[in-house]
């Protein structure tokens, strides 16, 4: 997936990351809801990204910016 974060004071929004792997959408009624990084107004879903860069932008954008998660097409899915 792709991530990207938009500045709600500007109303930008800028790719955060690209690639990123769904490794995990916990069940939001776990004793572990809640703890993730960022906003707990909607779905926590873990990601894998490539390297330590990605991750601390990927933390970064958490911490100050709404993210959205762009699905591949289906005909970007690779087997």
């Amino acid at each position: 997936v792709d991530v990207l974060a938009t500045d709600d004071e500007r109303g930008a929004t800028a790719p955060v990351v690209t690639g990123a792997l769904v490794v995990g959408a916990p069940d939001p009624t776990a004793d572990s809801a809640g703890t993730a990084i960022g906003s707990t107004l909607g779905p926590r879903i873990d990601l894998a990204v490539a390297d330590r860069t990605a991750a601390s932008a990927l933390v970064d954008a958490a911490v100050r910016h709404e993210l959205t998660l762009v699905l591949p097409t289906p005909t970007d899915v690779r087997d």
